[in-house]
């Protein structure tokens, strides 16, 4: 996809590329946690595309999403 066909792209799809990009930036240590299976209960797959406003620190990453 270039940049032609996301300015063509539907706000659904555009919203929907949005939550992807921003798990690209997942700190390291929760990526890990995910892998292995230690992540909090509540955070599923669902539950990290529907983050309204991932903060960019990794350790704020942790607050919001229980690992503190």
């Amino acid at each position: 996809m270039d940049h032609t066909d996301l300015a063509s792209a539907s706000p659904t799809h555009v919203r929907h590329l949005e939550r992807i990009a921003k798990l690209s930036y997942l700190d390291l240590f929760i990526l890990r946690a995910i892998i292995r299976g230690e992540n909090p209960q509540h955070l599923t797959a669902r539950y990290l595309s529907r983050v309204a406003s991932l903060p960019v620190s990794w350790g704020e990453q942790r607050k919001v999403l229980g690992f503190a």
